[in-house]
This record gives C-alpha cells, sequence and structure tokens, in this order.
C-alpha cells in the first residue's frame, strides 16, 4: 500500500509539472460573462495575426504594489499573455521597476506617467505608497502611453492596446478634418471629444473651401453644430463627398435661448440636404422612452425623465449596422427630427441608424417653445405613434445639387466626379459638448461617435472591441397594463403560491396515511 501511495504521489508531481508547462506555453481561459469582456475578440486576433513588424509592451509596475492592486495586475498579466499568444514573436513584452532605476523613472515621468499615492496598511499602521503604473507600446521609433486606471484595469484596455498596435504600425495616423461653429458658453464647446480624437489621429481644423476638403487629404471630416454656412462652403462639402470623402454632420435645427426656451437655428446647410433627400426641420422629439435630467426649482434640485432627451435603446437601434448594433443605449438630447425623401435621388442609400421609440412626437410648429419638463411631458402622446429619424447614413453617389435654391459658385466645375461618399447626419450635437460628453447617460453616445469615426478611417475592426463593456444596463419600458400585471402577480400571487403548497402537502399527507392504512390494517375474514 505504500508503494501505491508513492506511485501515486510520483504521477500527480509529473502531471502538475506538465500541466503547468502546457499552461505556461498555451493561454486558456473560460469566459462565462454576456459580452465575452475577458476574452480577446475577433478584431484584434486578426489584427494581432496580420502584424508584419515587431511592437513591444513594457510595463513599468513597481514592485511592492499593494494587495488591492494584485488582481488588477494579473488581469493585465493575463491579457498580455493572450496578445503574445496570437501575435506570437511580433508582440514582445518587458517588465521593468520604475523605481529600481532612477533613469527609468524620469523617462516615464518625461512620457506623462506620474507616480501614484496609495494609502495601504502595513503591520497594523497605515502609510502611503508611491508606485508607478504604466504600460507603453513601442515600435520602431514611435511610441504609444496606454493609460492604467486602477478602478477599472481592463475595462476599456484591449480597445486601447489595439488601438495603439493599429496607430503605431500605420505609415501615419489618419488625419480628421475638424470644424465647429463658435460656441456661446462655457461646456458648449467640444474639447473634451477633440482631445479623445486625438490620442489616434492627426486632427486639423479646415476651412470649408475646396480646397482644404479634400480626400488626398483628410480621410474624414466632422461638422459640429454648423451655422449660417455660405453657398461657397456648401460647395466645399458638397465637392468632397462627390470625391469619396466621409463626413459626419452633428446638425441642431434648434438651440437654447435664455429662459429655458428654445430658438431657431439657421445651419445653412437645408438646401445642400434638401438635394440629397434629408431635411432637418426646426423642431424636437419628445419621447416616452427618455432619460432623466435634473432641474432647479428655487432651492431645490429635482431629477425627472425628461421627454425631450430620447433614449434610443433595443428596435430604435439599427441591428446590422456596426456603428450602433452593440450599442445598449444612446441619449440624444434636444435631438431634431430627420426626415428621408421617398424616393431618394439616383445613386444614394439611406439607411436609418437610430429613430425614436413608437411613443414619440414633435413639437408642434417652430420655436420659439418652452422647454421646461412640464410643458414637454405634454407633447408625449398617449397611444403609439411613429417614431422618428434621429440619425440618417446617406452612402452611395451624390447628386448635383445646384439649382434656384442653390447657386452654382463660380469655382465649382460643372462635371461630377461621381465616387461613392458617405454623411451621417445627426440631429443633435449636444450630446458631444463638454458638459455632457462621457458623463453617465451620455457614455454610450461617445462611443458612437469614436464608431463613426473609425468606420469613416480604420475600418470597422475597433467598433466591436469598444461597444463590448456595458456601459449602462437600462431598464425596459413596461406599458400600464404590464405593470398592472406585475402588481397584481405580486398581491395574489404569494398568497395563492402558499396555499397551493398547503393543500398539496395535506394531499400527500392523506394519500401515505391512506397507503400506510392499507398495508397495516388487519384483514377481516
Amino acid at each position: 500500500m505504500k508503494r501505491n501511495m508513492v506511485i501515486t504521489g510520483i504521477t500527480l508531481a509529473i502531471l502538475m509539472i506538465v500541466g503547468n508547462y502546457l499552461a505556461s506555453r498555451h493561454f486558456f481561459r473560460i469566459d462565462l460573462t454576456e459580452n465575452r469582456e475577458f476574452t480577446l475578440s475577433e478584431s484584434t486576433k486578426t489584427i494581432l495575426r496580420n502584424l508584419k513588424d515587431v511592437v513591444t509592451m513594457r510595463v513599468y509596475f513597481s514592485t511592492n504594489l499593494p494587495p488591492q492592486l494584485t488582481p488588477m495586475q494579473r488581469g493585465i498579466e493575463d491579457l498580455l499573455a493572450e496578445y503574445r499568444q496570437y501575435a506570437g514573436e511580433n508582440f514582445q513584452v518587458e517588465y521593468h521597476d520604475p523605481q529600481a532605476d532612477p533613469q527609468t523613472e524620469r523617462e516615464l515621468m518625461m512620457l506623462g506617467i506620474q507616480p501614484m499615492q496609495l494609502n495601504v496598511v502595513e503591520r497594523d499602521k497605515q502609510e502611503v505608497a508611491r508606485i508607478f503604473l504604466g504600460l507603453v507600446l513601442f515600435h520602431n521609433d514611435r511610441k504609444e502611453v496606454i493609460p492604467v486606471n486602477p478602478r477599472e484595469p481592463t475595462r476599456h484596455l484591449e480597445e486601447w492596446m489595439t488601438g495603439a498596435v493599429v496607430k503605431l504600425t500605420r505609415e501615419k495616423p489618419p488625419t480628421i478634418g475638424w470644424w465647429a461653429a463658435e460656441t456661446r458658453a462655457e461646456g458648449e464647446g467640444f474639447t473634451l471629444v477633440r482631445q479623445l480624437l486625438a490620442q489616434r489621429y492627426t486632427i486639423t481644423e479646415v476651412p470649408l473651401t475646396t480646397e482644404a476638403l479634400s480626400p488626398a487629404k483628410l480621410e474624414a471630416a466632422v461638422l459640429f453644430a454648423p451655422k449660417t454656412l455660405t453657398p461657397e462652403q456648401l460647395a466645399a462639402i458638397d465637392q468632397y463627398l462627390d470625391q469619396g470623402g466621409s463626413v459626419l454632420m452633428l446638425v441642431g435645427s434648434v438651440e437654447l435661448g435664455g429662459n429655458a426656451a428654445a430658438v431657431k437655428r439657421e445651419t445653412g446647410l437645408e438646401p445642400l440636404l434638401a438635394a440629397y433627400g434629408l431635411e432637418v426641420p426646426a423642431r424636437l422629439v419628445a419621447d416616452a422612452v427618455s432619460d432623466y435630467a435634473t432641474f432647479r426649482s428655487g432651492y431645490f434640485n429635482y431629477t425627472v425623465p425628461y421627454p425631450l432627451w430620447p433614449a434610443v435603446r433595443g428596435a430604435g437601434l439599427h441591428p446590422e449596422n456596426p456603428v450602433v448594433s452593440q450599442l445598449e443605449s444612446l441619449t440624444l438630447p434636444w435631438v431634431s427630427p430627420i426626415y428621408v425623401k421617398d424616393p431618394l435621388p439616383q445613386g444614394l442609400q439611406a439607411t436609418v441608424l437610430a429613430k425614436s421609440s413608437p411613443k414619440s412626437a414633435e413639437t408642434p410648429g417652430e420655436p420659439p417653445f418652452a422647454l421646461d419638463p412640464e410643458a414637454a411631458g405634454l407633447l408625449v402622446p398617449r397611444s403609439e405613434a411613429t417614431p422618428r429619424n434621429l440619425i440618417v447614413s446617406l452612402h452611395g453617389v451624390f447628386p448635383d445639387p445646384y439649382g434656384d435654391a442653390l447657386p452654382r459658385p463660380k469655382q465649382v466645375p460643372a462635371t461630377r466626379a461621381g465616387k461613392e461618399g458617405t454623411v451621417i447626419v445627426v440631429g443633435t450635437a449636444a450630446f458631444l459638448e463638454d458638459r455632457f460628453a462621457g458623463q453617465g447617460q451620455f457614455q454610450d453616445g461617445l462611443t458612437f461617435f469614436e464608431n463613426v469615426v473609425d468606420h469613416f478611417t480604420v475600418g470597422d475592426e475597433l467598433l466591436g472591441i469598444r461597444s463590448r463593456p456595458v456601459s449602462r444596463r437600462p431598464l425596459a419600458q413596461l406599458t400600464a397594463g404590464e405593470m398592472g400585471a406585475i402588481r397584481y402577480a405580486h398581491m395574489l400571487g404569494i398568497p395563492l403560491l402558499v396555499i397551493s403548497g398547503g393543500l398539496g402537502g395535506l394531499v400527500a399527507r392523506r394519500r401515505r396515511w391512506q397507503r400506510l392504512r392499507s398495508l397495516f390494517a388487519p384483514s377481516s375474514r
């Protein structure tokens, strides 16, 4: 028996050694999350397999990390191991302790990676630990710093790392043409969005001229809240699309005025969009499926559902278009409807990317009108109506827009290039303003914006990666009948369950008693 125990122990030791060796050579993980958040996406796997050059990830972590950061460190190491598995020798990983080498620490600080101060408890006393957390990706003489957030260390890490790989291995980052109208008040600009985009793209402020707007110079162009554009500026946009360019238009035909009132905004795009078969009227969409907004009344703040902040969910998002298909929700504050002409000009195809719920309506007439929640609530229809288009994509060969409504400028040639272009029109720009961008219910709006720019420039590779982490899990809207059914189910269901359980137990006892009685009852002779 002793011999058998020795053989068993040796066998187990060999199995453990072989298992550890295989595990170190072949990464394996079981991911049970809904969106497989801890598994590399197919897009990342494809990008890594197709790497032609060596990229090096340098991990700058302090050796004496506090215990609460150990799971974060393990998660990052596992993610890097998966990257190595699919990229092979073309993805190298190096680990450095900045505090062990003063020169490395100085280099890190020059890269913008500053030491962090954390409270730790050691030997029954609280101390302040000074640590470094940094990831830097290198390719030839170029480098990209990847942020590490101790609170959510791996939430967006795959997106940032794969985006950095794509950026560094391209000959040059894509160039985005940026045009924004002058803002009226603090918080209404788009500084935060620009800073985010500048991490992976070259941003160029462009005048709307035919010389500046050229597909040879710009992979895509973004127009933020255009206002009173001239015929020459419209001609530059049209020629850019005619030459195969891609444009994102964040158009708002209504803007906020004083005293919580709406005023009409003349974008100047009206004749150009009309020639393409679109119209953005000076109205707002009010929807029963809406997000919450906070208002002030006297000394108090109150938060209520605000119908003028439609929350597009479920069937309201195009199920097959990668720009929006993986979003959980998209809140569009003070959004104008978009009318699509039927039929469209020949050569163009329209795709509705986002639309309001069936219980939505438009503000009657043009501004001015009130924007307070009480007035907005009166606009919501009691029964189902027609959903309103909020985001529309046009793709194809754009027609010649010039005529009585839009005179042809002298510098515009009569002949057309006839190349396929793309324009995505959104009925508002407010969700990307500094006061909203990336905050709470507007996080998916920022994801949508990044998806559009990536779709225009580098393709759809990064879209699935970015949309996988669930930023919000909105509750489904219930009808009055459904809410009544749930209420009565709670009121009557539990008592009926208790009664049925008691009756079932009583019947079971009687049957058992009868069975025992039949077995042990004296037989009659």
